[in-house]
């Protein structure tokens, strides 16, 4: 028998009640493919799919069997499940990102606590968990989750209360949950509307992460093209030049392709950059459509909640005058 694998899924949180996890891809079902290349071949490639670096993700997540060991992160914290290998499809879930789903059987200390809380987890691990993947490897990290199984079939990891862990995870969802909907409707919040506040705090969160950023000019262009922030990194050991070119919508509910067609108009100089990228961010969510549209033309979506949790996952580094702005107190309270 092959050791088994071990695989982060960001799988919502309401199905660990029901022992399961989930992938999004709502037009697909994988449990009617009898192998992960049958389902790229034939369900995403005829369906007109060009998936690129989501490849590896889909087969990943697919190829999960029986004892399989899939780490699941909630907020301030993970929960471990064990592979039961059933995969089945719902069309409408109640729950987002939720159609593909695989039964597990989550494990639990003594008190029926199924939370570990991530500062119990080495450096390595927790920043690992940050990475901006759905579905991703941790075999690296063998040594150290077989740990915390072993602990955990003893009863003796150390845990929170669930009381605890439920309080202070369903805080931080709240406040994410706020400041989205803050940032949304312009309300009890500092930042300059129209869109252009939002600007200066990407600015200032691609600056506090080693970019070089600025805000390009309005109407410098009578075409369709259009860029509203532009970043780049030098590498230290080799001088080449990273780029991001960032197009930025401040919306309510959608946001359509109009910013997408926006970047795919935008010609960039190849010479220049070594590397570049194209970035929609938006305050609003973004529909399956659009994404395929934006994959097909390599451009990275990162809507609502994702900028939210780029937000908060560099709070500790904003200057207070950019916290003020955005309500946020010294205590990582919303006011």
């Amino acid at each position: 028998m092959s050791e088994p694998k071990i695989i982060l899924v960001r799988s919502p949180r309401e199905l660990i009640n029901q022992n399961q996890i989930a992938y999004g891809w709502e037009n697909i079902d994988f449990s009617s493919y009898k192998t992960a290349n049958d389902l790229i071949e034939k369900g995403f490639k005829e369906q007109g799919y060009n998936l690129g670096r989501k490849t590896k993700q889909i087969k990943r997540y697919y190829n999960l069997e029986e004892n399989d060991i899939v780490i699941v992160p909630v907020s301030g914290a993970i929960a471990i499940a064990i592979v039961e290998g059933t995969k089945s499809y719902l069309k409408n879930p109640s729950e987002k990102y939720s159609n593909n789903r695989i039964k597990v059987k989550y494990l639990l200390d003594s008190e029926k606590n199924i939370f570990i809380p991530r500062k119990t987890l080495t450096t390595a691990l927790q920043s690992r968990l940050k990475i901006r993947m759905s579905i991703a490897s941790l075999n690296e990290f063998k040594d150290e989750i077989n740990k915390h199984i072993a602990s955990l079939d003893k009863g003796e990891i150390h845990t929170w209360a669930k009381e605890v862990e439920e309080k202070e995870s369903k805080a931080i969802d709240l406040f994410k949950n706020e400041l989205l909907k803050r940032l949304k409707d312009g309300k009890n919040i500092g930042i300059s509307s129209g869109g252009y506040g939002l600007e200066k705090l990407v600015k200032k969160l691609l600056e506090i992460n080693g970019y070089q950023a600025r805000i390009s000019a309005k109407n410098a262009s009578s075409g369709i093209e259009d860029i509203d922030v532009v970043a780049t990194k030098t590498n230290e050991l080799t001088s080449d030049i990273e780029g991001l070119f960032i197009q930025v919508k401040h919306h309510k509910g959608r946001t359509n392709d109009w910013g997408i067609k926006q970047l795919i108009a935008y010609n960039i100089s190849e010479e220049d950059y070594a590397f570049h990228r194209k970035i929609l961010i938006t305050t609003a969510d973004v529909n399956d459509t659009d994404k395929k549209f934006a994959q097909d033309n390599e451009i990275i979506i990162i809507e609502g909640n994702s900028l939210i949790d780029w937000i908060y996952d560099n709070i500790e580094k904003l200057d207070m005058a950019t916290k003020v702005s955005l309500g946020i107190t010294s205590r990582l309270s919303l006011i």
